[in-house]
């Protein structure tokens, strides 16, 4: 119970939101490195749409220069890092946004979309 004139928590704390933020940063960490694809991804590429494939390799392209652009402007790494992950939270969105479904406006799975989720 919470004293009276309290507020109610409506979330997590901090350590929820370290969960969540987790996963996008340590995506992020890579782009310190030249972007490449592997083999081993390029298998898995070869069964995601072309669009998909684009904006992936648009997005790995522009956050790999990023990080040397803003280190050599001084920002710290763990700032750079949380500031790529935002950018690639914005390429997930449109990775996602594109598939959607057009035909039914609620957005269920297409076929496109249960190729993403094999990723």
């Amino acid at each position: 119970m919470l004293p009276a004139g309290t507020p109610a928590r409506r979330h997590g704390g901090p350590e929820c939101s370290r969960r969540r933020r987790r996963p996008p940063q340590a995506g992020a960490w890579r782009s310190r490195y030249p972007s490449k694809v592997s083999r081993h991804l390029q298998l898995r590429l070869e069964k995601l749409p072309a669009e998909v494939q684009a904006i992936a390799w648009k997005a790995q392209v522009r956050l790999c220069k990023r990080y040397p652009q803003l280190t050599a402007r001084g920002k710290h790494a763990n700032q750079v890092v949380v500031a790529i992950a935002r950018e690639m939270a914005a390429f997930a969105w449109a990775i996602a946004r594109l598939a959607r479904s057009p035909a039914d406006g609620a957005g269920g799975e297409t076929p496109r979309v249960q190729g993403l989720i094999a990723l």
